[in-house]
Protein backbone atom coordinates (compact mmCIF):
# COMPACT_ATOMS: atom_id res chain seq x y z
CA UNK A 1 0.00 0.00 0.00
CA UNK A 2 1.32 3.46 -0.93
CA UNK A 3 2.31 5.69 1.96
CA UNK A 4 1.57 9.40 2.41
CA UNK A 5 2.80 11.60 5.26
CA UNK A 6 1.25 14.82 6.58
CA UNK A 7 2.81 17.39 8.90
CA UNK A 8 2.76 21.08 9.75
CA UNK A 9 5.59 23.28 8.52
CA UNK A 10 8.16 24.17 11.18
CA UNK A 11 11.75 25.19 11.66
CA UNK A 12 14.54 23.79 13.81
CA UNK A 13 14.23 23.82 17.57
CA UNK A 14 16.41 26.35 19.45
CA UNK A 15 20.01 25.16 19.49
CA UNK A 16 19.45 22.53 16.79
CA UNK A 17 20.97 22.62 13.31
CA UNK A 18 18.55 20.10 11.76
CA UNK A 19 14.82 20.63 11.49
CA UNK A 20 14.05 16.91 11.79
CA UNK A 21 14.89 15.10 15.01
CA UNK A 22 17.32 12.20 14.82
CA UNK A 23 14.60 9.56 15.52
CA UNK A 24 12.44 11.05 12.77
CA UNK A 25 15.37 11.02 10.32
CA UNK A 26 15.92 7.31 11.07
CA UNK A 27 12.22 6.56 10.61
CA UNK A 28 12.01 8.41 7.28
CA UNK A 29 15.14 6.66 6.02
CA UNK A 30 13.33 3.32 6.29
CA UNK A 31 10.11 4.36 4.55
CA UNK A 32 9.08 4.54 0.91
CA UNK A 33 6.86 7.61 0.86
CA UNK A 34 4.88 8.46 -2.24
CA UNK A 35 3.45 11.82 -1.18
CA UNK A 36 4.27 14.38 1.52
CA UNK A 37 1.89 17.23 2.41
CA UNK A 38 3.20 20.10 4.52
CA UNK A 39 0.36 22.09 6.08
CA UNK A 40 0.77 25.82 6.69
CA UNK A 41 -1.46 28.59 7.98
CA UNK A 42 0.43 31.41 6.22
CA UNK A 43 2.23 31.88 2.91
CA UNK A 44 5.55 31.05 4.57
CA UNK A 45 7.53 28.23 2.96
CA UNK A 46 9.79 25.73 4.70
CA UNK A 47 12.58 24.90 2.24
CA UNK A 48 14.97 23.41 4.81
CA UNK A 49 12.27 21.08 6.18
CA UNK A 50 11.32 19.94 2.69
CA UNK A 51 14.95 19.44 1.70
CA UNK A 52 15.61 17.26 4.75
CA UNK A 53 12.52 15.13 4.07
CA UNK A 54 13.45 14.64 0.41
CA UNK A 55 17.06 13.76 1.25
CA UNK A 56 16.08 11.32 3.99
CA UNK A 57 13.24 9.44 2.30
CA UNK A 58 14.08 5.96 1.00
CA UNK A 59 11.88 6.18 -2.10
CA UNK A 60 13.50 7.22 -5.37
CA UNK A 61 10.82 9.80 -6.08
CA UNK A 62 8.34 11.52 -3.80
CA UNK A 63 5.78 14.20 -4.50
CA UNK A 64 6.01 16.94 -1.88
CA UNK A 65 3.57 19.83 -1.63
CA UNK A 66 2.31 22.49 0.73
CA UNK A 67 -1.35 23.01 1.57
CA UNK A 68 -2.46 26.18 3.31
CA UNK A 69 -5.14 25.74 5.96
CA UNK A 70 -7.09 28.59 7.42
CA UNK A 71 -5.58 30.30 10.45
CA UNK A 72 -7.84 29.71 13.44
CA UNK A 73 -8.21 33.20 14.83
CA UNK A 74 -10.60 35.73 16.37
CA UNK A 75 -9.55 38.46 13.90
CA UNK A 76 -12.73 38.51 11.84
CA UNK A 77 -15.11 37.00 14.40
CA UNK A 78 -18.10 39.12 15.36
CA UNK A 79 -20.10 36.38 17.09
CA UNK A 80 -19.17 33.18 18.98
CA UNK A 81 -20.10 30.82 16.13
CA UNK A 82 -17.55 32.55 13.88
CA UNK A 83 -14.82 31.09 16.09
CA UNK A 84 -16.56 27.85 17.09
CA UNK A 85 -16.86 26.69 13.48
CA UNK A 86 -13.17 27.19 12.61
CA UNK A 87 -11.74 24.01 14.23
CA UNK A 88 -14.44 21.96 12.48
CA UNK A 89 -13.57 23.55 9.13
CA UNK A 90 -9.85 22.82 9.57
CA UNK A 91 -10.63 19.28 10.76
CA UNK A 92 -12.70 18.60 7.65
CA UNK A 93 -10.11 20.19 5.35
CA UNK A 94 -7.31 18.00 6.71
CA UNK A 95 -9.46 14.91 6.12
CA UNK A 96 -10.11 15.95 2.51
CA UNK A 97 -6.37 15.76 1.78
CA UNK A 98 -6.15 12.11 2.84
CA UNK A 99 -6.53 9.27 0.35
CA UNK A 100 -8.40 6.40 2.01
CA UNK A 101 -6.70 3.88 -0.26
CA UNK A 102 -3.21 4.87 0.95
CA UNK A 103 -1.51 4.34 4.28
CA UNK A 104 -1.39 7.78 5.90
CA UNK A 105 1.01 8.82 8.66
CA UNK A 106 0.32 12.08 10.48
CA UNK A 107 3.33 13.65 12.19
CA UNK A 108 2.51 15.87 15.17
CA UNK A 109 4.21 17.72 18.00
CA UNK A 110 5.61 20.80 16.29
CA UNK A 111 2.46 22.81 15.60
CA UNK A 112 -0.04 24.83 17.58
CA UNK A 113 -1.79 22.75 20.28
CA UNK A 114 -5.20 22.94 18.59
CA UNK A 115 -3.87 21.81 15.19
CA UNK A 116 -1.99 18.97 16.92
CA UNK A 117 -5.25 17.86 18.55
CA UNK A 118 -7.08 17.93 15.22
CA UNK A 119 -4.34 15.83 13.61
CA UNK A 120 -4.65 13.33 16.48
CA UNK A 121 -8.42 13.14 16.01
CA UNK A 122 -8.13 12.66 12.24
CA UNK A 123 -5.91 9.64 12.91
CA UNK A 124 -8.67 8.13 15.09
CA UNK A 125 -11.50 8.72 12.62
CA UNK A 126 -10.01 7.41 9.38
CA UNK A 127 -8.91 3.91 8.36
CA UNK A 128 -5.27 3.22 7.46
CA UNK A 129 -4.26 6.39 9.32
CA UNK A 130 -1.81 6.57 12.22
CA UNK A 131 0.07 9.20 14.18
CA UNK A 132 3.74 9.62 15.10
CA UNK A 133 5.47 12.23 17.21
CA UNK A 134 7.94 14.41 15.30
CA UNK A 135 10.56 14.29 18.06
CA UNK A 136 10.50 10.65 19.17
CA UNK A 137 9.03 8.99 16.05
CA UNK A 138 6.88 6.96 18.45
CA UNK A 139 3.11 6.45 18.23
CA UNK A 140 0.61 7.77 20.77
CA UNK A 141 -1.44 5.58 23.08
CA UNK A 142 -3.62 3.22 21.09
CA UNK A 143 -7.41 3.57 21.42
CA UNK A 144 -8.03 0.07 20.00
CA UNK A 145 -11.51 -0.22 18.49
CA UNK A 146 -11.61 -3.95 17.73
CA UNK A 147 -13.84 -6.43 19.56
CA UNK A 148 -11.62 -9.19 20.91
CA UNK A 149 -12.22 -12.03 23.33
CA UNK A 150 -15.57 -13.21 24.59
CA UNK A 151 -18.20 -11.56 26.72
CA UNK A 152 -16.01 -11.63 29.83
CA UNK A 153 -12.85 -10.08 28.29
CA UNK A 154 -14.05 -6.44 28.29
CA UNK A 155 -15.17 -6.67 31.92
CA UNK A 156 -11.89 -8.29 32.91
CA UNK A 157 -9.65 -5.62 31.42
CA UNK A 158 -11.91 -2.96 32.96
CA UNK A 159 -11.42 -4.72 36.31
CA UNK A 160 -7.64 -4.60 35.77
CA UNK A 161 -7.84 -0.81 35.44
CA UNK A 162 -9.99 -0.63 38.59
CA UNK A 163 -7.35 -2.64 40.49
CA UNK A 164 -4.58 -0.37 39.22
CA UNK A 165 -6.54 2.71 40.31
CA UNK A 166 -7.24 1.11 43.69
CA UNK A 167 -3.48 0.73 44.22
CA UNK A 168 -2.86 4.39 43.35
CA UNK A 169 -5.77 5.81 45.33
CA UNK A 170 -5.05 3.76 48.44
CA UNK A 171 -1.30 4.40 48.30
CA UNK A 172 -0.04 0.85 47.87
CA UNK A 173 3.32 0.74 49.66
CA UNK A 174 5.05 -1.96 47.58
CA UNK A 175 5.24 0.43 44.65
CA UNK A 176 6.96 -2.08 42.38
CA UNK A 177 3.73 -4.13 42.36
CA UNK A 178 1.32 -1.26 41.62
CA UNK A 179 -1.03 -2.27 38.83
CA UNK A 180 -0.37 -6.01 39.07
CA UNK A 181 -3.38 -8.25 39.76
CA UNK A 182 -3.68 -12.00 40.08
CA UNK A 183 -6.66 -14.06 38.95
CA UNK A 184 -8.16 -14.20 42.43
CA UNK A 185 -8.15 -10.43 42.79
CA UNK A 186 -9.67 -9.93 39.36
CA UNK A 187 -12.23 -12.65 39.99
CA UNK A 188 -13.46 -10.77 43.07
CA UNK A 189 -14.20 -7.68 41.01
CA UNK A 190 -17.82 -7.31 39.93
CA UNK A 191 -18.55 -9.21 36.69
CA UNK A 192 -14.85 -9.76 35.98
CA UNK A 193 -15.30 -13.49 35.56
CA UNK A 194 -14.44 -16.62 37.51
CA UNK A 195 -10.85 -17.27 38.53
CA UNK A 196 -10.61 -20.19 36.12
CA UNK A 197 -11.75 -18.00 33.24
CA UNK A 198 -9.44 -15.04 33.78
CA UNK A 199 -6.59 -16.54 31.78
CA UNK A 200 -8.86 -17.27 28.82
CA UNK A 201 -10.45 -13.81 29.04
CA UNK A 202 -7.08 -12.02 28.92
CA UNK A 203 -5.35 -14.32 26.43
CA UNK A 204 -6.25 -12.12 23.39
CA UNK A 205 -4.85 -9.07 25.17
CA UNK A 206 -1.65 -10.85 26.17
CA UNK A 207 -1.03 -11.97 22.59
CA UNK A 208 -1.44 -8.39 21.34
CA UNK A 209 0.97 -6.93 23.91
CA UNK A 210 -1.90 -5.13 25.64
CA UNK A 211 -1.47 -7.00 28.94
CA UNK A 212 1.67 -8.41 30.56
CA UNK A 213 1.37 -11.90 32.02
CA UNK A 214 3.99 -12.75 34.66
CA UNK A 215 4.42 -16.20 36.23
CA UNK A 216 5.22 -15.64 39.89
CA UNK A 217 5.29 -19.35 40.71
CA UNK A 218 4.00 -22.60 39.24
CA UNK A 219 0.49 -21.86 40.46
CA UNK A 220 0.48 -18.06 40.53
CA UNK A 221 0.23 -15.62 37.62
CA UNK A 222 -0.15 -11.83 37.70
CA UNK A 223 -1.38 -9.45 35.01
CA UNK A 224 -0.72 -5.77 34.31
CA UNK A 225 -2.05 -3.37 31.66
CA UNK A 226 0.57 -2.23 29.14
CA UNK A 227 0.40 1.05 27.17
CA UNK A 228 -1.12 -0.69 24.12
CA UNK A 229 -3.97 -1.96 26.31
CA UNK A 230 -4.74 1.27 28.15
CA UNK A 231 -7.18 2.55 25.52
CA UNK A 232 -9.27 -0.62 25.63
CA UNK A 233 -9.15 -0.71 29.45
CA UNK A 234 -10.24 2.93 29.79
CA UNK A 235 -13.10 2.60 27.32
CA UNK A 236 -14.42 -0.58 28.97
CA UNK A 237 -14.02 1.00 32.42
CA UNK A 238 -16.02 4.04 31.25
CA UNK A 239 -18.90 1.78 30.20
CA UNK A 240 -19.19 0.60 33.82
CA UNK A 241 -18.86 4.08 35.33
CA UNK A 242 -22.21 5.56 36.50
CA UNK A 243 -23.64 8.12 34.08
CA UNK A 244 -23.00 11.68 35.27
CA UNK A 245 -26.12 13.84 35.57
CA UNK A 246 -26.41 16.52 32.89
CA UNK A 247 -26.27 19.53 35.21
CA UNK A 248 -23.75 18.23 37.76
CA UNK A 249 -20.88 20.52 38.77
CA UNK A 250 -17.69 20.38 36.71
CA UNK A 251 -14.05 19.62 37.38
CA UNK A 252 -11.85 21.66 35.04
CA UNK A 253 -8.44 20.21 34.16
CA UNK A 254 -6.21 23.07 33.03
CA UNK A 255 -2.51 23.05 32.09
CA UNK A 256 -0.05 25.79 32.93
CA UNK A 257 3.68 26.48 33.05
CA UNK A 258 5.54 26.12 36.32
CA UNK A 259 6.76 29.67 37.07
CA UNK A 260 10.36 30.72 37.54
CA UNK A 261 10.56 32.56 40.83
CA UNK A 262 13.41 31.16 42.87
CA UNK A 263 15.19 29.26 40.09
CA UNK A 264 17.11 31.06 37.32
CA UNK A 265 15.27 31.76 34.11
CA UNK A 266 17.20 33.40 31.34
CA UNK A 267 14.09 33.92 29.20
CA UNK A 268 12.30 35.98 31.83
CA UNK A 269 9.04 34.09 31.26
CA UNK A 270 6.45 32.85 33.75
CA UNK A 271 7.73 34.83 36.73
CA UNK A 272 4.53 34.24 38.75
CA UNK A 273 1.80 31.63 38.75
CA UNK A 274 -0.84 34.38 38.98
CA UNK A 275 -0.62 34.66 35.17
CA UNK A 276 -2.16 31.15 35.01
CA UNK A 277 -5.46 32.57 36.25
CA UNK A 278 -5.32 35.45 33.77
CA UNK A 279 -4.90 32.90 30.99
CA UNK A 280 -7.79 30.66 32.15
CA UNK A 281 -10.18 33.52 32.90
CA UNK A 282 -12.50 32.64 29.95
CA UNK A 283 -13.17 29.31 31.71
CA UNK A 284 -14.10 30.93 35.00
CA UNK A 285 -15.96 30.64 37.25
CA UNK A 286 -15.09 26.98 37.78
CA UNK A 287 -16.63 24.62 40.33
CA UNK A 288 -13.48 22.55 40.79
CA UNK A 289 -9.93 22.86 39.46
CA UNK A 290 -7.20 20.33 38.76
CA UNK A 291 -4.12 22.31 37.72
CA UNK A 292 -1.38 20.46 35.85
CA UNK A 293 1.84 22.50 35.97
CA UNK A 294 4.70 21.59 33.64
CA UNK A 295 8.27 22.49 32.86
CA UNK A 296 11.30 21.35 30.89
CA UNK A 297 14.16 21.67 33.38
CA UNK A 298 17.73 20.74 32.42
CA UNK A 299 18.77 20.67 36.08
CA UNK A 300 16.38 17.80 36.86
CA UNK A 301 17.23 14.32 35.64
CA UNK A 302 14.53 12.02 34.31
CA UNK A 303 10.83 12.42 33.50
CA UNK A 304 8.43 12.94 36.40
CA UNK A 305 4.67 12.91 37.04
CA UNK A 306 3.85 13.75 40.67
CA UNK A 307 1.23 15.42 42.78
CA UNK A 308 2.21 18.95 43.82
CA UNK A 309 2.80 17.83 47.41
CA UNK A 310 4.90 14.87 46.26
CA UNK A 311 6.96 17.15 44.02
CA UNK A 312 7.69 19.56 46.88
CA UNK A 313 8.92 16.64 48.97
CA UNK A 314 10.83 14.96 46.09
CA UNK A 315 12.70 18.11 45.01
CA UNK A 316 13.45 19.48 48.46
CA UNK A 317 16.93 21.04 48.38
CA UNK A 318 16.79 21.89 44.64
CA UNK A 319 16.18 25.27 43.02
CA UNK A 320 12.85 23.91 41.82
CA UNK A 321 11.25 23.62 45.24
CA UNK A 322 10.75 27.36 45.73
CA UNK A 323 8.80 27.57 42.48
CA UNK A 324 6.66 24.61 43.53
CA UNK A 325 5.88 26.15 46.92
CA UNK A 326 4.97 29.47 45.28
CA UNK A 327 2.64 27.59 42.93
CA UNK A 328 0.96 25.83 45.87
CA UNK A 329 0.46 29.12 47.73
CA UNK A 330 -1.12 30.83 44.72
CA UNK A 331 -3.44 27.88 44.01
CA UNK A 332 -4.54 27.77 47.65
CA UNK A 333 -5.13 31.52 47.80
CA UNK A 334 -7.11 31.64 44.57
CA UNK A 335 -9.21 28.63 45.63
CA UNK A 336 -10.28 30.58 48.72
CA UNK A 337 -10.80 33.88 46.88
CA UNK A 338 -12.62 32.42 43.86
CA UNK A 339 -14.42 29.74 45.90
CA UNK A 340 -13.57 26.69 43.80
CA UNK A 341 -12.74 23.23 45.14
CA UNK A 342 -9.38 21.49 44.74
CA UNK A 343 -7.72 18.24 45.71
CA UNK A 344 -4.37 17.02 44.33
CA UNK A 345 -2.79 19.21 41.65
CA UNK A 346 -0.20 17.61 39.38
CA UNK A 347 3.37 18.46 38.37
CA UNK A 348 5.03 17.16 35.19
CA UNK A 349 8.76 17.71 34.72
CA UNK A 350 10.59 16.93 31.45
CA UNK A 351 7.73 15.23 29.60
CA UNK A 352 8.58 12.95 26.68
CA UNK A 353 6.32 11.68 23.90
CA UNK A 354 6.46 7.93 24.49
CA UNK A 355 3.57 5.53 25.16
CA UNK A 356 5.06 4.49 28.53
CA UNK A 357 5.32 8.06 29.82
CA UNK A 358 1.93 8.97 28.38
CA UNK A 359 0.36 6.05 30.26
CA UNK A 360 1.90 7.37 33.47
CA UNK A 361 0.41 10.82 32.77
CA UNK A 362 -3.06 9.44 31.99
CA UNK A 363 -3.11 7.27 35.12
CA UNK A 364 -1.98 10.20 37.29
CA UNK A 365 -4.71 12.46 35.86
CA UNK A 366 -7.39 9.79 36.26
CA UNK A 367 -6.30 9.12 39.85
CA UNK A 368 -6.41 12.84 40.65
CA UNK A 369 -9.94 13.14 39.20
CA UNK A 370 -11.20 10.17 41.21
CA UNK A 371 -9.56 11.44 44.39
CA UNK A 372 -11.34 14.76 43.83
CA UNK A 373 -14.66 12.92 43.43
CA UNK A 374 -14.03 10.92 46.62
CA UNK A 375 -13.85 14.23 48.44
CA UNK A 376 -16.55 16.27 46.69
CA UNK A 377 -18.80 13.86 44.80
CA UNK A 378 -19.36 12.99 41.14
CA UNK A 379 -18.37 15.61 38.56
CA UNK A 380 -18.46 16.26 34.85
CA UNK A 381 -14.87 16.58 33.61
CA UNK A 382 -13.62 19.29 31.25
CA UNK A 383 -10.13 19.26 29.73
CA UNK A 384 -8.54 22.38 28.31
CA UNK A 385 -5.96 21.54 25.62
CA UNK A 386 -4.49 25.04 25.16
CA UNK A 387 -1.29 24.79 27.21
CA UNK A 388 0.01 21.20 27.49
CA UNK A 389 3.67 21.07 26.48
CA UNK A 390 4.17 19.59 23.01
CA UNK A 391 5.31 16.11 24.19
CA UNK A 392 2.08 15.76 26.21
CA UNK A 393 -0.52 16.78 23.67
CA UNK A 394 -1.52 13.42 22.21
CA UNK A 395 -1.78 11.98 25.76
CA UNK A 396 -4.18 14.78 26.73
CA UNK A 397 -6.24 14.27 23.56
CA UNK A 398 -6.35 10.55 24.43
CA UNK A 399 -7.51 11.30 28.00
CA UNK A 400 -10.25 13.66 26.83
CA UNK A 401 -11.40 11.12 24.23
CA UNK A 402 -11.59 7.94 26.30
CA UNK A 403 -13.22 9.65 29.29
CA UNK A 404 -15.64 11.60 27.07
CA UNK A 405 -14.81 14.96 28.59
CA UNK A 406 -15.82 18.33 27.26
CA UNK A 407 -12.70 19.54 25.43
CA UNK A 408 -11.94 23.26 25.27
CA UNK A 409 -9.35 25.57 23.76
CA UNK A 410 -8.81 29.20 24.77
CA UNK A 411 -8.43 31.57 21.82
CA UNK A 412 -6.22 34.62 22.03
CA UNK A 413 -8.16 37.85 22.34
CA UNK A 414 -5.69 39.59 20.02
CA UNK A 415 -5.94 38.67 16.35
CA UNK A 416 -3.86 39.53 13.30
CA UNK A 417 -2.31 43.00 13.34
CA UNK A 418 -2.77 43.23 17.13
CA UNK A 419 -6.49 43.85 16.63
CA UNK A 420 -8.45 43.21 19.81
CA UNK A 421 -11.22 40.66 19.47
CA UNK A 422 -14.83 41.86 19.37
CA UNK A 423 -15.93 38.78 21.32
CA UNK A 424 -16.75 38.62 24.99
CA UNK A 425 -13.96 37.13 27.07
CA UNK A 426 -16.00 34.07 28.02
CA UNK A 427 -16.61 33.33 24.31
CA UNK A 428 -12.86 32.84 23.80
CA UNK A 429 -13.07 29.39 25.44
CA UNK A 430 -14.44 27.25 22.61
CA UNK A 431 -15.48 23.60 22.58
CA UNK A 432 -13.46 21.66 20.02
CA UNK A 433 -14.08 18.37 18.15
CA UNK A 434 -13.30 15.20 20.05
CA UNK A 435 -14.92 11.82 20.83
CA UNK A 436 -18.33 13.04 19.67
CA UNK A 437 -16.98 13.19 16.10
CA UNK A 438 -15.76 9.59 16.21
CA UNK A 439 -18.84 8.26 18.05
CA UNK A 440 -21.35 9.87 15.72
CA UNK A 441 -19.38 8.81 12.67
CA UNK A 442 -18.89 5.17 13.71
CA UNK A 443 -22.51 4.75 14.80
CA UNK A 444 -24.13 6.09 11.64
CA UNK A 445 -21.69 4.43 9.25
CA UNK A 446 -23.01 0.99 10.25
CA UNK A 447 -26.46 1.42 8.74
CA UNK A 448 -27.53 -1.05 6.07
CA UNK A 449 -30.54 -1.29 3.77
CA UNK A 450 -33.60 0.32 5.30
CA UNK A 451 -31.53 1.25 8.36
CA UNK A 452 -29.64 3.93 6.39
CA UNK A 453 -32.32 6.54 7.00
CA UNK A 454 -30.21 8.65 9.35
CA UNK A 455 -27.15 8.70 7.10
CA UNK A 456 -29.35 9.36 4.06
CA UNK A 457 -30.91 12.36 5.77
CA UNK A 458 -27.55 13.83 6.78
CA UNK A 459 -26.14 13.45 3.26
CA UNK A 460 -29.33 14.90 1.76
CA UNK A 461 -29.11 17.91 4.06
CA UNK A 462 -25.45 18.39 3.17
CA UNK A 463 -26.11 18.46 -0.57
CA UNK A 464 -29.44 20.32 -0.40
CA UNK A 465 -27.92 23.05 1.80
CA UNK A 466 -25.08 23.47 -0.68
CA UNK A 467 -27.60 23.92 -3.48
CA UNK A 468 -29.60 26.46 -1.53
CA UNK A 469 -26.55 28.51 -0.51
CA UNK A 470 -24.78 28.57 -3.87
CA UNK A 471 -26.17 30.12 -7.03
CA UNK A 472 -24.31 27.84 -9.44
CA UNK A 473 -26.06 25.20 -11.56
CA UNK A 474 -26.17 21.90 -9.64
CA UNK A 475 -27.75 19.83 -12.39
CA UNK A 476 -24.38 18.22 -13.12
CA UNK A 477 -23.03 18.27 -9.58
CA UNK A 478 -20.76 15.42 -8.54
CA UNK A 479 -22.22 14.35 -5.17
CA UNK A 480 -18.93 12.77 -4.17
CA UNK A 481 -16.81 15.88 -4.72
CA UNK A 482 -16.07 16.79 -1.09
CA UNK A 483 -13.60 19.49 -2.12
CA UNK A 484 -16.53 21.91 -2.40
CA UNK A 485 -16.65 24.25 0.60
CA UNK A 486 -20.13 23.95 2.05
CA UNK A 487 -21.59 26.66 4.26
CA UNK A 488 -24.51 26.22 6.61
CA UNK A 489 -27.71 28.01 5.69
CA UNK A 490 -29.02 30.45 8.25
CA UNK A 491 -32.54 29.08 8.48
CA UNK A 492 -32.22 25.53 7.20
CA UNK A 493 -34.63 23.64 4.98
CA UNK A 494 -38.16 22.37 5.31
CA UNK A 495 -38.78 18.63 5.16
CA UNK A 496 -40.64 18.93 1.85
CA UNK A 497 -37.73 20.95 0.39
CA UNK A 498 -35.30 18.17 1.29
CA UNK A 499 -37.66 15.53 -0.12
CA UNK A 500 -38.16 17.51 -3.35
CA UNK A 501 -34.37 17.78 -3.72
CA UNK A 502 -34.01 13.99 -3.42
CA UNK A 503 -36.89 13.14 -5.75
CA UNK A 504 -36.57 15.81 -8.44
CA UNK A 505 -33.12 17.41 -8.40
CA UNK A 506 -30.66 14.78 -7.20
CA UNK A 507 -29.88 12.50 -10.16
CA UNK A 508 -27.15 9.99 -9.29
CA UNK A 509 -26.46 6.32 -8.62
CA UNK A 510 -26.65 7.11 -4.92
CA UNK A 511 -30.14 6.43 -3.52
CA UNK A 512 -30.95 8.68 -0.56
CA UNK A 513 -34.70 8.12 -0.50
CA UNK A 514 -34.91 5.55 2.32
CA UNK A 515 -35.91 7.29 5.53
CA UNK A 516 -36.04 10.71 3.86
CA UNK A 517 -38.81 10.64 1.29
CA UNK A 518 -40.94 8.54 3.62
CA UNK A 519 -40.93 8.48 7.43
CA UNK A 520 -38.87 11.69 7.58
CA UNK A 521 -39.97 12.61 11.10
CA UNK A 522 -39.42 9.07 12.34
CA UNK A 523 -35.86 9.08 11.01
CA UNK A 524 -35.10 12.27 12.93
CA UNK A 525 -36.66 10.95 16.14
CA UNK A 526 -35.51 7.35 16.39
CA UNK A 527 -31.93 8.14 15.37
CA UNK A 528 -31.75 11.01 17.87
CA UNK A 529 -30.20 13.29 15.28
CA UNK A 530 -31.08 16.40 17.26
CA UNK A 531 -30.11 14.94 20.65
CA UNK A 532 -26.73 13.82 19.25
CA UNK A 533 -26.01 17.35 18.09
CA UNK A 534 -26.05 16.48 14.38
CA UNK A 535 -29.11 18.45 13.29
CA UNK A 536 -30.53 21.81 14.36
CA UNK A 537 -34.28 22.42 14.20
CA UNK A 538 -36.08 25.78 14.20
CA UNK A 539 -39.88 25.88 14.47
CA UNK A 540 -41.61 29.28 14.31
CA UNK A 541 -43.94 30.03 17.26
CA UNK A 542 -47.53 28.91 16.86
CA UNK A 543 -46.72 27.07 13.62
CA UNK A 544 -47.32 23.42 12.73
CA UNK A 545 -44.49 20.89 12.66
CA UNK A 546 -44.45 21.13 8.85
CA UNK A 547 -42.89 24.60 9.25
CA UNK A 548 -39.85 23.20 11.10
CA UNK A 549 -36.56 23.94 9.34
CA UNK A 550 -33.61 21.55 9.54
CA UNK A 551 -29.90 22.32 9.20
CA UNK A 552 -26.66 20.52 9.96
CA UNK A 553 -24.55 21.45 12.97
CA UNK A 554 -20.75 21.63 12.71
CA UNK A 555 -20.64 18.02 13.89
CA UNK A 556 -23.42 17.02 11.52
CA UNK A 557 -21.62 18.56 8.54
CA UNK A 558 -18.46 16.60 9.35
CA UNK A 559 -20.37 13.33 9.74
CA UNK A 560 -22.35 13.89 6.55
CA UNK A 561 -19.17 14.49 4.53
CA UNK A 562 -17.58 11.30 5.84
CA UNK A 563 -20.74 9.27 5.17
CA UNK A 564 -20.66 10.59 1.62
CA UNK A 565 -17.07 9.34 1.25
CA UNK A 566 -18.15 5.90 2.46
CA UNK A 567 -21.07 5.79 0.01
CA UNK A 568 -18.72 6.77 -2.81
CA UNK A 569 -16.63 3.69 -2.07
CA UNK A 570 -19.75 1.48 -1.88
CA UNK A 571 -21.08 2.68 -5.24
CA UNK A 572 -17.61 2.48 -6.80
CA UNK A 573 -17.28 -1.14 -5.74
Amino acid sequence: MAMDIFLFGHGALPGETSVLSEPMQHWLANQEIERCVVFTTTERTYPKLMEEIENTNKAASMHIETHQLQLISTSTATKPTDVQKQPWEVFREIIKQIDDTHESILLCGRSNALYDHLMWLVAQCLPNTTLLNMDTAEPPLNLFHENIGGEVSPRTIAAMLSCHLEDLLDGRTDTENIGFSDAARLGNMVDAGQVSGIQAALSPHVSRNMVRRTEVSEESVTYKILPDGLGEACQQWMKLRPVVEEHVKTLDIVFGRLPYLSSPNHKGDFSSFDSFFDFMSPLQPVDGLLAVVQRHDEDILGHHVLTLNEAIERFEGTKLVGDLKHCKIVLGRRAREDRFQTSDHLVIINPVATPTFHMEVVMAMLTACLKFERQYGSRSWTVDITEPLAPLRSAISFFAFVFKTTTTYIMKDIGEGDKASDLRRRDLAITVPNSMAFSAMSGLAKGHGNNKGASNLLIALLLAEAKKVDTIDYSNVDPFDTSVSLRQTQHGLLANEIQFFIQEEFVTELDLSAGVVEQFGRTVRINLLVEQGLVNTVRPPKKAATHTRYSLTFLGTFVAEQLLRIRENEVGN
